[in-house]
C-alpha cells in the first residue's frame, strides 16, 4: 500500500505527464538534465468490471526526479489490442503492464496489475476503512487506512483515497482527517478511479462537547462479595476540567473474575483488581481501579486426611487426623472449623490433639464430623502392614564351597501375612512364584564369590529379604593340619634376577647382590660341615715293632698303620666375582692373604695305629711265660699345616633344576693358580700303651698289671724316624706337585655346595603370627613354607621358581573343599604368567598363595573376632556411643580378579554377625548375614604390602533379630547400616591400609660360623603390580 506522500507524489506525477504529452515540452527547465533514469507504469482504475476501460500513463524522469518527454509504450499481459493509453479488457482476469521507452531503452521494473471482474461476481471486491480513533475532538488529526479484499485474498498495490460524508467541516490530506465542526460523519475508502467503495463507512464523531477524556474512576456497589454474589460496576469518566463526560467504557479484571456488562463475580477467594477503561481508540487518560475481596461463602464439605501421608504405616507409628473444609465453589475455608474425630475401638491408643499411636496390623477407620454441622463429615481408612514379605531361601545352603557344575538353582519361598507380595526380584531380576510361595532361580557361577540377594515388596511397599553366598572354583587345594605339605602350590612364587642383582662387581655394605653373599660365605664358612675330613694318604707296615726291657723280661711286638686326612680348611680374604650363562654360572676367586692368615690353610692330621702283642717271662711251676694284646689298638695322632699364601680360582658350574627335579650344581671347569706352598714339621710321635692285665699260659687271668705309659714312638718302633720322613717327603714330593688334583674336586664340591646353600637360603620355613588387620582380631599363628622347585640361568641371568604354602591348625567348625585356586579364572586367562624379566629383580606372589594365607587365618579362628567399631572410624556424629560387633565368617575372605575388569576385589560371604550398639541411650542389638565385595588395590613401603580399600561393589546384609526399642524397623536398621553407617565407616578406611604383610626376611647367620648374627637380606623400596593371577612385585635387596 502507497503512503499518504507517495500517493500524493505519484498524482502530481500523473498531471505533470499529462501536461507533457499535451505540450510536448520539458516543465523542469532544461536545467535539470534531459537523461531518462526512470520509468513508471500508472494505470486507472486498478480493478475494472469487464466492459470497462482503464487508462495507462508512463511517465519518465531524470536523475533529479523531474520529468522528460520521451516517446513511451507499454507492453500487456496478456495481450488486449489498444491504440491509445485507453484500454478496454474483452476478458476476465489480472492483467500485467509494463512501459517501455525504447529509444532509451528503458523498462520499468515494477508494472503495474489490473484486476479485471466479472460484472456478474463484482461483491467478490470488499473495501474496509479503519480509523486510529472513531471519536476525536475539533482539530484532532484521525488517520484513516484503507483494506481491499478481492475474493479472499488482500490486494497490497491498489491506489485508494478517502471520501467523506458530510464533505463539510473536515479537511482530508491524503489518510489524515481533520475535524472543523461538531459533527459526525462516515468515512470510506474508494478505489482511484472505480466505483468499488467501502459500503460501511467508519463513523467518526468530531467535538460532541469539545473535550477528550483525562480521567476514568472505577467504583463498586460492594468492595466485598461472597464467592459467586455479583456487584455492580461504575465507570465515571471526567475531562481535564473534572466535569464528568459522556464516553462509551467497558470493564476488565483478571481471569479468575467473570464480568457480566457492568457486574463483575469470582467462584475464587482472592483479591482482584477491577479496571475500567474506555470501549474506543484514542489517548490513554488516567485510570483508577478498585479492588474486590472475594471470601468464601461457607461450609460445604469436608475432607479428612492423616498425616505424614502414607501408603501403608507401620505399627508403633503415631499419627494425627486432619481435615480441610471447603465451600460450595472449592474454596477453603481456613481456619478450618471444629471437629470431632471418632477413632476405633481397637488398634489404637490416643495421644491427645487427634494423634493416635498404630499397634497392630489392620485397616482402621477415622470419622471426622463439623461441631454443630455433623451431616458434613468424612471418614479416612488408615492401613497398618509393618512387616514385610517373608522370604526363605531353601538351597544352597550357607556358605558352601563348589565345584563341577558351575550352574546353580537357588529355591526357596515367599509369602506376606497381610499386604500380600506385589514383586520378587533375585539380584535385580524378576522371579515369578506359584500359589504356594515356591520359587526358583539358576545362577551361573563365576570364580569366586557369588551373592544372592532375594528382595519381595508388598502391595505397600514393605520389604523383605533373604541372601545366601558361595565361592565357586573347579580347583581347590585341600588343607590337612596333618600333612601340611599337601598344600604346596607350585612356582606360587617366582624370582627373577638379573646378572646386576647376581653380581654388581661392587661388594661393599651393604649386601646388595649374590656374590657378595658367596663371598662371606667363604670367608666365614666351615667347610669340614660340607665335605668332612678327606683322606690324602695312607699305607700299612707290618713288623715294625719289636722292643724289649732286659730288666723286666718283657717285650712288645706288632704292627703299624699310618694315615693322613684333612681336619679343617681356611680362607684369608676372598674376592669373587659370578657371571650368569646359558645353563649356569662362571665364577672366579681369589684368597689373599688376610694378616697372618694365609690365602688358604689346610690342616693335616696323621694317625698312627699299632697292633701289639706282650710277653713277659716268669718263674712259675705251672708256665714260665705271660701273654697278653693290647686292647684297643693304641693310636696317635700328630698334625702338620699345609698353606697357600695366594690361590686363584677359575670355575665355572652348571647349575639346574626343571619343575619337579633335584637341584643340580655341576663344577665343569677349574683352573687353580697355587703361590707360596709351605707344609709344617710333624709335632713329636709320643704314644700312650696304657695298661695290660696277663694270663697265665694265656689261659687264666691273674691281676697283675704293668703300666707301660708314654713311650717315644722312634724307641717303639724301629725306624720311625724315617716312616714320617718318608710321609713328610710323600706329601711334599707327591701331594703338592699334584695339589690342582686334589683340590680340583674338592673346591668343586665347595663350591657347588656354596652355591646350593646361597639359592637354598631362598627357602622358607617360618611360623609366623597371623598379621593384626584391626583391632580385635583373634591371633593365632601360621605356617609359611618356600622350596625350590625351578632353576634356569641364562646370559641374562637366573630366573628361579619357587612351591609356596601356607597352613594353620583347624580350629573351626566349617568343612570347606580347601583354599580356593583361580583357575585360569575358570579358563578365561590368555596364556599362563611370565615374568617380564625386565628389572633388576623381579618377585612374584601368586594370588593363590594369598587366598591360601587368608584361608589359613580363617581355618585357625583369625578372622573369628570382636570388633570395637569406634576404633575403626569415628561414629560419634551419629550419636553411636557403643558399636561391639561379633563376626563368625562361614567363608573365609578371598582376593579376586576375575571380572570383566580385571581389578582386585576381597570378598567374604556369609558372615554371621552379631553388633551391640548403642544409639544415643538406646540399646540395640542386632543378628544378621552379611556378604560383600570391596574394592581394594595393593600398595608397596618399605617391605611391605598393603591392602587399600578403594570402595565397596556388594554390601548385602539380612537382618535377622533386632531387640530394643527398635525391635520392628528391622528395614530401616538394615538400611542404617548399608549406608550411614558403612557409608562412614568406608571413607574412614577408604585410602587408608587395613592389613599389611611383610615379605620374609631370608637369615644368613645360620650358613656359616663367622657370620654376624641379624646377618639378613631382604627385599626394600617395592613396586608392584598384578598380572594373570600374579602380584609382580619389584625391588632390591638389603
Amino acid at each position: 500500500m502507497f503512503s499518504t506522500l507517495s500517493r500524493f507524489f505519484m498524482s502530481a506525477l500523473f498531471v505533470v505527464s499529462l501536461l507533457t504529452a499535451c505540450t510536448g515540452g520539458d516543465p523542469s527547465g532544461n536545467g535539470n538534465g534531459n537523461t531518462p533514469v526512470s520509468i513508471n507504469t500508472i494505470v486507472t482504475p486498478q480493478i475494472v468490471l469487464l466492459g470497462q476501460p482503464f487508462v495507462v500513463s508512463c511517465p519518465v524522469f531524470n536523475s533529479l526526479g523531474g520529468p522528460l518527454s520521451v516517446a513511451t509504450t507499454f507492453a500487456i499481459s496478456p495481450e488486449i489490442e489498444h491504440s491509445d493509453s485507453q484500454v478496454t479488457p474483452t476478458q476476465v482476469g489480472n492483467y500485467t503492464v509494463t512501459c517501455r521507452a525504447e529509444d532509451v531503452s528503458l523498462t520499468d521494473s515494477t508494472p503495474a496489475v489490473v484486476y479485471v471482474i466479472d460484472p456478474n461476481n463484482k461483491e467478490l471486491v470488499t473495501v474496509d476503512t479503519s480509523l486510529s480513533t472513531n471519536v476525536a475532538a475539533i482539530g484532532q488529526e484521525v488517520t484513516a487506512s484503507c483494506q481491499v479484499v478481492y475474493d479472499g485474498q488482500q490486494l497490497s498495490d491498489i491506489n485508494t483515497v478517502i471520501e467523506t460524508t458530510p464533505q463539510a467541516g473536515i479537511t482530508i490530506d491524503g489518510f489524515t482527517l481533520v475535524g472543523q465542526i461538531n459533527e459526525n460523519y462516515g468515512v470510506a475508502c474508494r478505489v482511484t478511479g472505480s466505483e468499488f467503495v467501502d459500503l460501511t463507512p467508519a463513523p467518526l464523531s468530531v467535538g460532541q462537547g469539545g473535550t477528550q477524556p483525562d480521567k476514568i474512576v472505577t467504583t463498586l456497589s460492594s468492595n466485598t462479595a461472597k464467592a459467586g454474589e455479583e456487584v455492580l460496576v461504575t465507570c465515571t469518566v471526567y475531562d481535564a476540567s473534572g466535569q464528568t463526560i459522556d464516553r462509551p467504557t467497558m470493564v476488565s479484571a483478571p481471569a479468575a473474575v467473570k464480568v457480566n456488562g457492568q457486574y463483575v463475580s469470582s467462584n475464587q477467594v482472592g483479591t482482584y483488581n477491577i479496571l475500567c477503561n474506555l470501549a474506543e481508540d484514542g489517548p490513554l487518560p488516567e485510570l483508577v481501579s478498585a479492588n474486590l475481596t472475594v471470601e468464601t461463602s461457607g461450609p460445604a464439605s469436608l475432607d479428612a486426611f492423616v498425616e505424614p501421608a502414607k501408603a501403608a504405616y507401620k505399627p508403633g507409628h503415631t499419627i494425627t487426623i486432619k481435615w480441610s473444609v471447603v465451600d460450595a465453589h472449592g474454596n477453603t475455608v481456613e481456619p478450618a472449623p471444629a471437629a470431632t474425630v471418632t477413632a476405633p475401638l481397637t488398634g489404637t491408643e490416643a495421644k491427645g490433639n487427634n494423634k493416635y499411636k498404630l499397634l497392630e496390623d489392620g485397616t482402621l477407620s477415622f470419622k471426622v464430623a463439623l461441631n454443630g454441622n455433623p451431616q458434613i463429615s468424612d471418614t479416612v481408612e488408615v492401613i497398618v502392614d509393618g512387616a514385610g514379605p517373608i522370604v526363605t531361601i531353601i538351597s544352597p545352603d550357607r556358605g558352601t564351597t563348589r565345584d563341577g557344575n558351575a550352574a546353580v538353582t537357588v529355591t526357596g519361598t515367599v509369602w506376606d501375612q497381610f499386604g500380600g507380595v506385589e514383586s520378587l526380584s533375585i539380584n535385580n531380576y524378576p522371579v515369578n512364584w506359584d500359589a504356594q510361595g515356591n520359587w526358583s532361580f539358576t545362577i551361573n557361577s563365576g570364580q569366586g564369590l557369588n551373592a544372592v540377594e532375594a528382595i519381595a515388596t508388598d502391595i505397600h511397599g514393605n520389604t523383605g529379604k533373604a541372601t545366601v553366598a558361595w565361592y565357586y572354583s573347579t580347583e581347590w587345594v585341600p588343607m590337612d593340619s596333618t600333612n601340611p605339605d599337601a598344600s604346596y602350590l607350585d612356582n606360587a612364587v617366582r624370582v627373577w634376577l638379573s646378572q646386576e642383582m647376581i653380581d654388581d662387581n661392587d661388594h661393599t655394605a651393604p649386601i646388595d647382590d649374590i656374590a657378595h653373599i658367596l663371598e662371606i660365605l667363604l670367608t666365614n664358612v666351615n667347610l669340614n660341615q660340607l665335605i668332612g675330613k678327606p683322606v690324602l694318604y695312607e699305607q700299612n707296615y707290618p713288623g715294625v715293632v719289636a722292643w724289649e726291657d732286659p730288666v723286666e723280661d718283657t717285650s712288645l711286638t706288632g704292627d703299624a698303620k699310618l694315615w693322613a686326612e684333612i681336619s679343617s680348611i681356611s680362607f684369608g680374604t676372598t674376592k669373587l666375582n659370578l657371571k650368569s650363562r646359558n645353563g649356569g654360572m662362571d665364577m672366579t676367586a681369589s684368597f689373599m692373604p688376610q694378616g697372618a692368615q694365609p690365602g688358604l690353610s689346610i690342616e693335616i692330621d696323621v694317625h698312627v695305629q699299632l697292633t701289639l702283642d706282650a710277653k713277659a717271662i716268669i718263674d712259675s711251676p705251672v708256665c714260665s711265660e705271660l701273654t697278653a694284646s693290647i686292647q684297643p689298638p693304641p693310636e696317635l695322632l700328630t698334625t702338620a699345616t699345609l698353606t697357600i699364601d695366594e690361590f686363584n680360582m677359575d670355575s665355572s658350574f652348571d647349575i639346574s633344576m626343571s619343575v619337579g627335579g633335584e637341584l643340580k650344581v655341576i663344577g665343569q671347569k677349574l683352573l687353580l693358580s697355587p703361590k707360596g706352598i709351605n707344609l709344617s714339621p710333624l709335632a713329636d710321635a709320643k704314644i700312650n700303651l696304657g695298661k695290660l692285665e696277663f694270663k697265665i699260659c694265656g689261659i687264666i687271668p691273674i691281676p697283675i698289671e704293668i703300666d707301660f705309659g708314654t713311650i717315644d714312638l722312634n724307641n717303639l718302633v724301629g725306624g720311625f724316624d724315617q716312616l714320617f720322613g718318608g710321609l713328610i717327603s710323600t706329601i711334599m714330593d707327591t701331594f703338592v706337585p699334584v695339589a690342582t688334583q686334589v683340590l680340583e674336586p674338592l673346591i668343586a664340591v665347595i663350591g657347588g655346595d656354596a652355591i646350593k646353600a646361597a639359592l637354598k637360603s631362598l627357602e622358607i620355613d617360618q611360623t609366623v603370627p597371623m598379621p593384626e588387620m584391626v583391632p580385635g582380631q583373634t591371633m593365632g599363628e601360621i605356617n609359611i613354607k618356600a622350596k625350590i622347585a625351578q632353576v634356569e640361568f641364562t646370559s641374562a641371568g637366573a630366573t628361579l621358581g619357587l612351591d609356596g604354602l601356607s597352613s594353620s591348625e583347624k580350629t573351626i567348625e566349617r568343612n570347606p573343599l580347601g583354599s580356593i585356586l583361580r583357575a585360569q579364572c575358570l579358563g578365561n586367562d590368555k596364556g599362563p604368567y611370565q615374568l617380564p624379566k625386565m628389572g633388576d629383580m623381579e618377585f612374584a606372589l601368586s594370588i593363590d598363595l594369598l587366598n591360601e594365607v587368608l584361608f589359613s587365618l580363617w581355618y585357625n579362628g583369625g578372622i573369628n573376632m570382636i570388633l570395637d567399631a569406634n576404633e575403626l572410624a569415628d561414629l560419634s556424629t551419629f550419636n553411636v556411643k557403643k558399636a561391639e560387633l561379633t563376626l563368625n565368617p562361614y567363608l573365609p575372605p578371598i582376593i579376586s580378579d576375575c571380572n570383566s575388569k580385571g581389578t582386585l576385589k576381597v570378598q567374604l560371604g556369609d558372615s554371621y554377625v552379631e553388633a551391640d550398639v548403642t544409639l544415643g541411650e538406646l540399646p540395640i542389638s542386632l543378628k544378621a548375614w552379611v556378604t560383600a565385595e570391596i574394592d581394594v588395590g595393593l600398595a608397596a613401603e618399605g617391605n611391605e604390602l598393603k591392602v587399600v580399600v578403594n570402595g565397596v561393589s556388594l554390601f548385602n546384609i539380612e537382618v535377622l533379630n533386632l531387640s530394643g526399642p527398635l525391635e520392628g524397623m528391622e528395614e530401616s536398621i538394615a538400611e542404617l547400616f548399608e549406608t550411614v553407617l558403612l557409608d562412614k565407616l568406608l571413607a574412614e578406611l577408604t585410602n587408608n591400609a587395613i592389613g599389611k604383610f611383610p615379605l620374609p626376611e631370608f637369615d644368613l647367620s645360620g650358613l656359616a660360623p663367622g657370620i654376624p648374627a641379624d646377618s639378613k637380606i631382604s627385599l626394600n623400596n617395592l613396586g608392584i603390580t598384578k598380572k594373570k593371577g600374579f602380584l609382580q612385585i619389584e625391588g632390591s635387596l638389603k
